[in-house]
């Protein structure tokens, strides 16, 4: 299949393809034809309630830490009170965000500007998708436009009957909460991925 010059979308795009994490999620990928693109989101997939429930507790989140940094200026332990309430809130919503026995986690390579992941299906090479992207354990629920940079069948894909597609997408209008939700991942990740290695180098030394 024909590829898509990886450098063809925006400079910023390509400077933040450069921070990315290999990764596992919830990723929902659809096809959309051209005149589709103007089509709500929401009407492309099937109604999901754990991410309806997750996107508008980041929604509300939002708006709540606005709130609560002009409340900290004039009254600090309640702001500090609606904050912990407010994380309380959050860990119980994720716990029920997570519990969705239909979908399985996909393993992914996710950067702000795009992701990767592998499929029994192939996709055309620029074509459009719409896409809907679960990151845990932080639950973030990101909906967007992606277009297919490349399609290629994957090494594992060589060793059976039906091939497997290694699948590249760049993000399309990607919003500013949505690069802001997939930058405080990936630095979750790296973040955990330290502490584990450090773990490990103090239970060797411990041997």
């Amino acid at each position: 299949m024909a590829l898509l010059n990886p450098m063809s979308h925006t400079a910023d795009n390509d400077h933040r393809q450069s921070f990315r994490i290999k990764d596992q999620a919830l990723v929902e990928l659809v096809p959309l034809a051209e005149d589709a693109a103007t089509a709500s989101l929401d009407s492309v997939f099937s109604p999901c309630a754990p991410f309806k429930l997750l996107a508008d507790l980041q929604h509300l989140d939002t708006e709540l830490q606005h709130q609560l940094f002009k409340l900290a200026e004039t009254n600090t332990p309640l702001a500090g009170a609606l904050q912990l309430l407010n994380r309380k809130l959050e860990r119980l919503a994720l716990q029920v965000g997570a519990e969705d026995p239909a979908q399985a986690l996909q393993p992914i390579t996710i950067s702000e500007g795009g992701l990767s992941l592998e499929s029994l299906q192939p996709l055309a090479a620029g074509s459009l998708c719409a896409m809907r992207i679960r990151l845990l354990p932080g639950g973030y629920a990101i909906q967007t436009l992606a277009r297919v940079n490349y399609c290629l069948v994957s090494k594992k894909g060589t060793e059976r009957t039906d091939p497997i597609y290694l699948i590249g997408l760049y993000f399309v209008a990607l919003d500013k909460t949505g690069r802001d939700l997939i930058a405080r991942h990936i630095l979750e990740h790296q973040a955990l991925s330290r502490r584990m290695q450090r773990q490990k180098q103090d239970d060797d030394s411990a041997l």
